[in-house]
Formats: structure tokens, sequence, C-alpha cells
């Protein structure tokens, strides 16, 4: 537990505390990686812990949002609607869409939200649909959208996805455009969701983990399961670095902070000003149950911008 496992890593001269995972744990180890100015590996999501010390190594939506959206953009879907969650994350990345949108020559032309846990999602995509003005004007082929945000998971995707395809928004004319929360192979046989984009850390490289991981252990890994494995790796490459350099290992803000980044099972990332994660991501498709890398992900950071 983090109030009592950083005080123990601090008395054994630990020169880094990886591994909270929660940002309740994030917060609890904060005051002693701050106190004793050792840097500290987060897997939270929560990019508002970033600090001085704390490396935010989770998925960050942000990245993939503006991943997905140019994407989309650069393939002529230019009416965009958003149908998210009224929540901390639906409201941080429906801004940060509509942001890139307004860069990218998007145009918002609807901008929905619903109540986490609302059973009946019907009213709320038929509406968003503009199903019953269509439908008066024998419109109901045509399409307000090229494609629709939903950064939504689980049972919300599949019922959004099955929703829209009722009130007569199907696959093959309007396409779905997810965030990480779309990362799920049993999404992939939906039809409703069919073609649907998001961006995530290319699937092959984290399949060759798995596989890895199955022989190994006898079970599938917990998604996460790469994150460690990729901080753990990251650990021992800067301690081999720092004890071929100076003689001990260093995991210091330039050591971490390196703009050429680190290559992992989930692709190349590096830690940005402010020491959130910046990863490249591929464009994933689902296709005919499958994920499917429609545009690849980066194997480098020198063609981004830094």
């Amino acid at each position: 537990r983090p109030p009592q496992a950083a005080p123990r890593a601090v008395d054994h001269r630990a020169p880094l505390l990886p591994a909270p995972l929660f940002a309740p744990s994030v917060r609890s180890a904060n005051p002693v990686s701050d106190r004793h100015r050792i840097n500290m590996l987060a897997f939270s999501t929560d990019w508002s812990l970033a600090g001085v010390n704390p490396y935010i190594m989770g998925f960050l939506p942000l990245y993939q949002v503006e991943r997905v959206s140019r994407f989309a953009a650069s393939k002529g879907l230019n009416r965009v609607g958003i149908l998210a969650l009224a929540s901390a994350y639906g409201n941080v990345v429906t801004k940060s869409f509509n942001q890139v949108a307004a860069q990218s020559g998007i145009s918002i032309v609807e901008n929905t939200t619903f109540q986490p846990g609302t059973k009946n999602l019907a009213p709320v995509v038929r509406n968003f649909a503009r199903f019953d003005a269509r439908n008066n004007a024998g419109a109901l082929k045509t399409s307000p959208y090229d494609a629709v945000f939903i950064p939504v998971g689980g049972q919300d995707a599949r019922a959004i996805g099955s929703l829209l395809s009722h009130y007569e928004l199907p696959p093959r004319t309007v396409r779905r455009l997810g965030t990480g929360l779309l990362d799920e192979t049993s999404l992939a046989s939906e039809s409703n969701l069919e073609g649907a984009w998001f961006a995530a850390p290319p699937p092959n490289a984290r399949a060759g983990f798995e596989d890895r991981f199955i022989r190994t252990f006898g079970s599938r890994p917990p998604r996460l399961s790469t994150l460690s494995y990729d901080a753990t790796a990251l650990v021992a490459i800067l301690a081999q670095r720092g004890l071929q350099q100076s003689g001990r290992p260093s995991f210091s803000q330039s050591d971490l902070g390196n703009p050429n980044g680190f290559s992992g099972v989930d692709g190349i990332f590096r830690f940005r000003r402010g020491n959130t994660i910046e990863r490249g991501l591929a464009i994933v498709e689902f296709r005919r149950g499958k994920l499917i890398v429609a545009d690849p992900a980066p194997t480098t950071f020198q063609s981004l911008s830094q």
C-alpha cells in the first residue's frame, strides 16, 4: 500500500518509485516522492496528477483523440456529431476533439451528452440522429453526419452503435470514431460498430506479448500488463545507461525526458513537458470481427513535433 510502501522504498534508498496504479495511490505516494525528490512512474490515466516528480505512464485519452480526429479529417469526414458521457472523462475528450476539429477543418454538427448509468439510451440517440425530422422530410437515407465520435466502451458502445443503426445511421454511411475505450476484441464483432476507428498502441506487438504470456503462465494477461512490462523495461534500460555512464543508476528528469523516447510492447513513447506520456499510436479499425491496423503507428518521434 502506497502510504507504507513509499517510505519503505525511501528507507532502502530506492532511486525511483515505480508502479502506483490508481489515482488515490499516486496521491498518497506523491508527498514522499516530493519530499525526497525521487521521481515516480505512475500507471494512472489521470493526467492531472503529473507534476514535478510523478510521471504518468497510463494510456492518456488526449493523444488518442488528436490522432483519430486528424486521421478522420484526412479521410474527408468533415461533419461529425459527438455523443459522450456527461463525466469528467467525457468532458475532457469532447473538449479536446472540438479543439482539434477546429484545426483540422472538421465541423461539429452536434454535441450531445448523456448521464452515466442511463438505462434507456433510445430517446437520446433518436434525438441525436434527428430521426423524426429526417423521417418527416422523407430523408431517412440522408445523414447529418459523416462520422460520430462516441468516447465510450463496453455496453454503452454496443447500445449506441445498435441504436444509431436503428435510427438509420448505419456504419456503412456513418463512421464510428472512438478512444482507447473501444480497444476490446469482443467489440470488433459488433456489426453496428463495423469499421469503427480509434487510436491505440499497435495490436500486433501486443499479440506477440500475449502469446508469450499465455505460453508461460497458462492464462491471458490483463490489458495493463504491457504497461507494467514496459515500465519495468524502462527502469532496466535507464539503470544500465546510468551504470555505464556514471557507475550508478540514474532516473533524472533528463533521463526520463529523453525527446527521442523509448520503445516498448505498446509502441514508442516519451514523456513530454509536464511529465505526461506521448505514445506513437496506430489507427485501429474493427473489420469483420478483427482489430485491423488502418494506419500504422510511427516508429520514431523524429517525424513528429518536438
